[in-house]
């Protein structure tokens, strides 16, 4: 039939070896999906493998102090709430909406935070953290 030689396949007749030529040097299909170097590059390499990974254990730990301590969390994101918004009402603190949109990504300028468009948008823009991170926090929110 024929032989592989450096990764090219070459047919024992003239005529088939005309006809066809496989070569492993680009994996087409789904051996692409096989490949770590194709993963690698759809998260941008390992600074962004670095990057997933802080989130998965953020995540992870996030989701086992919610477990553990949910009442105290509960009980400390209301105070912290409750504080802010009342330190702002009184003029004590003022929170820049709109440099809070531009650090969430958000470049329209009339867009508001609370529209689901602009929430799906940013999950859309940052979808690998978000599901890196939702996974870490159930895998953390079932551990003992």
């Amino acid at each position: 039939m024929g032989t592989v030689t450096r990764g090219v396949a070459r047919a024992s007749s003239r005529r088939l070896s005309q006809a066809v030529t496989i070569s492993s040097d680009q994996p087409s299909g789904w051996q692409q999906y096989l490949s770590g170097q194709y993963w690698l590059d759809k998260v941008g390499g390992t600074d962004g493998l670095v990057l997933l990974g802080c989130w998965f254990v953020l995540g992870l730990v996030s989701g086992y102090l919610v477990k553990r301590y949910s009442r105290l969390v509960l009980l400390v994101i209301a105070a912290v709430f409750t504080v802010g918004a009342c330190a702002e009402y009184a003029g004590v603190i003022s929170i820049h909406w709109e440099v809070v949109r531009g650090l969430l990504g958000d470049h329209a300028a009339g867009q508001s935070v609370y529209s689901v468009p602009y929430l799906i948008g940013v999950v859309r823009e940052n979808s690998g953290v978000v599901a890196v991170s939702l996974m870490g926090f159930i895998i953390g929110h079932s551990m003992r």
